[in-house]
């Protein structure tokens, strides 16, 4: 049986889609829905936001940038699949995911290429 929301088939005892989160074979009324809708909405701006916070700590924490990447990443794909699920606009964490990538790939670049060499350096020093 196909999902109502998003056409993903389901398994016979289903009461969620896996897919897209819809509550399957119960009858909503309009009020029940509109509270579902707005929790989903809510709880998906808030990771997106997060996304955001998380992904500008991830520049400027040192060394934990790489984890604080992660996470923003996550929080971003988070908020954009609840944002896209009942179709608002999924800018924010699209940003989040962006700039998380960023603050990720930053740390991993340094860790990679510059501490090595900056440790060489220590050790070579006249100190």
């Amino acid at each position: 049986m196909p999902c109502e929301k998003c056409g993903f088939a389901l398994k016979k005892n289903s009461k969620i889609c896996p897919n897209c989160k819809t509550l399957v074979g119960i009858k909503k009324n309009s009020t029940e829905q509109a509270v579902s809708r707005g929790k989903i909405i809510k709880e998906g701006e808030l990771y997106a936001r997060s996304s955001i916070v998380y992904g500008i700590m991830s520049i400027f924490v040192v060394i934990a940038g790489v984890i604080i990447g992660i996470v923003s990443i996550y929080f971003g794909i988070k908020g954009y699949k609840r944002l896209k699920s009942v179709d608002k606009p999924v800018k924010f964490a699209v940003i989040g995911i962006v700039i998380g990538s960023f603050g990720f790939i930053l740390w991993v670049y340094l860790l990679i290429f510059a501490l090595p060499g900056f440790l060489e350096t220590i050790r070579n020093s006249n100190y």
